[in-house]
């Protein structure tokens, strides 16, 4: 089937979250196999072959990307982007080494043992890191990792993993080159299962929300495919709105999952991964990650220790109430407030105290600061020895915090809430 010049269609490969598809092309006249996804004419194409252009020219070497090969027009509602094939989802990795069903399971086992299994997805996230940083200098997110968008060009010499759907991708920087504000988009795009959940709060997508999608995908392999959130995996459809209302009541179950549950409750025999999660979840709005620490925290987990069975894992405990309806402004002070404005107040700095024990969490918001809801807060973690001398209730204070060294507003007890 000739569906433009020079390219015939050999197979479908993919659906193509955004696309008509994506198909296995050839080019006789050339004896050229590639990849060909097909698209209506909308800015998800266009932006796919913007940021593989820009990789291919910045990066021409960089066998971790899709070379793009030939872009244009197939009708006037239709556009194709041809690319170099590539092999398949990392998803048939974890297919084969826990499906025994699987018809080449047995073999891929005796090949790869669970530690080399583990080291195997290590050396993927590390490959993912290198690729992020790079997509991230051109001043662009990602805005979609998932299992799907990962394939496995792996050779019995090395492991080579090529990221791929770049159709969602966003501008994080303006164009003076400066972090834009956080803020609300109209809708959210990508996949809930693997999103951050300030993502699925409708908040625009930040280098952090790439890597926190890397780790929620790593987790996924480990554990075989194991559902890390609820019981369903569904992906919006941006153009039906009565899939979107349908869907409603599902990810808000998943935010509130993504926003409170502790890693230990996730991460099954592979609490190692602990540090390496904490580090990218800590990560604050328009700071940039730690790429080559992270690259190296993978590193000595491929050489050290590998699991920590549940028992051995230090108990915590977590305030997990969730406050719908608790709406706090950083000080009752309406003069602090609007000062608050003028200097572009960024954040706040809640104090959280149980007991004897006190912990600062710093929640940012988009300009202008509105109001603080703390049902969108991370979970507070208390250690063991402060629970004997610690009450029933928790004790929150909140001052303003400020992009200057300038002196911030005092801190005022704002709530006073039963634990």
């Amino acid at each position: 089937m000739e569906v433009c010049p020079d390219w015939n269609i050999v197979r479908k490969i993919g659906d193509g979250g955004y696309s008509e598809g994506v198909f296995e092309v050839e080019n006789p006249s050339q004896n050229l196999r590639a990849a060909m996804k097909i698209s209506d004419r909308t800015q998800n194409l266009k932006m796919e072959f913007e940021v593989l252009s820009k990789l291919n020219k910045y990066f021409p070497d960089d066998r971790n990307f899709p070379q793009v090969i030939e872009y244009g027009s197939i009708s006037e509602d239709k556009d194709y982007l041809v690319m170099t094939l590539h092999g398949t989802h990392i998803d048939e990795l974890k297919t084969l080494k826990f499906d025994n069903t699987c018809e080449f399971s047995e073999n891929f086992n005796s090949v790869y043992s669970d530690k080399d299994y583990f080291d195997l997805v290590m050396t993927m996230g590390q490959q993912c890191i290198k690729s992020l940083q790079k997509i991230h200098s051109l001043g662009y997110v990602h805005g979609d990792i998932k299992p799907a968008n990962i394939l496995n060009d792996s050779t019995e010499d090395e492991l080579l993993f090529v990221l791929i759907d770049f159709g969602i991708s966003l501008k994080y920087l303006d164009n003076d080159g400066m972090h834009k504000y956080k803020e609300f988009v109209p809708k959210f795009r990508g996949n809930i299962e693997f999103a951050a959940f300030e993502c699925l709060q409708k908040f625009s997508p930040t280098r952090k929300h790439d890597m926190v999608s890397l780790v929620y995908t790593m987790l996924y392999l480990l554990k075989g495919g194991e559902r890390l959130w609820g019981k369903e995996r569904s992906t919006i459809d941006e153009t039906s709105e009565t899939v979107y209302n349908s869907l409603q009541d599902y990810i808000d179950s998943i935010i509130k999952l993504k926003a409170f549950t502790k890693f230990e409750e996730i991460c099954g025999d592979f609490s190692s991964l602990e540090k390496f999660y904490n580090e990218i979840i800590n990560l604050e709005y328009e700071e940039e990650p730690q790429y080559a620490l992270m690259i190296d925290m993978l590193e000595e987990l491929k050489s050290g220790q590998r699991m920590l069975k549940k028992e051995e894992q230090p108990q915590m405990l977590k305030i997990n109430k969730t406050l719908k309806n608790l709406h706090l402004h950083p000080s009752r002070n309406r003069d602090g407030i609007d000062a608050a404005k003028d200097r572009k107040m960024h954040c706040t700095l809640l104090h959280i105290k149980l007991g004897s024990y006190s912990q600062f969490h710093k929640y940012e918001k988009s300009r202008p600061f509105h109001y603080l809801e703390l049902s969108q807060l991370m979970p507070v973690a208390i250690p063991d020895e402060s629970l004997e001398e610690c009450s029933d209730e928790v004790f929150i204070t909140c001052n303003s915090g400020y992009d200057s060294d300038e002196e911030s507003i005092e801190d005022e007890p704002v709530a006073q809430i039963p634990f």
